[in-house]
């Protein structure tokens, strides 16, 4: 399970197959996993899948401090520079979505495409995701 320090935290990601990077952006609270588990194996038969644990999520650290997009955006450029990306297609899902949105915005020449799933914009560069009642409560 691969970690690189990225900015201030070790970033944790996964990779699969070959070809041009694909970088999979999870939503809120997700793993790298989770939230790709059934797409990644037919992706990775025409991509460079890069799966990601933002920070806060899954194996990624979890500083005590507030996030932000654009921040996390930060983070996935920053994971993309360690690994000697230059330009990938990039896909977020949810929060994912509104990260994969702030990357494009922020990083254009490291984006080749942008797929956005389930998500929204966020309406400003500290746009924090909401805090929700468990499905329990």
């Amino acid at each position: 399970m691969p970690k690189v320090r990225v900015g201030d935290i070790n970033m944790h990601y996964e990779t699969y197959g070959e070809g041009d990077p694909l970088v999979l952006i999870p939503g809120h609270g997700i793993d790298c996993m989770a939230d790709y588990f059934c797409q990644i194996p037919v992706l990775a038969e025409h991509y460079r899948v890069i799966a990601i644990d933002n920070r806060g999520s899954g194996l990624s650290d979890k500083p005590d401090m507030p996030y932000a997009m654009g921040m996390m955006a930060k983070d996935a450029a920053g994971l993309l520079a360690v690994l000697d990306v230059h330009r990938a297609h990039v896909c977020g899902h949810s929060m994912g979505g509104m990260i994969a949105q702030h990357l494009a915005v922020s990083y254009p020449q490291l984006t080749a495409s942008l797929m956005l799933i389930c998500t929204t914009c966020s309406t400003s560069e500290h746009s924090v995701p909401p805090t929700l009642p468990h499905p329990s409560s």
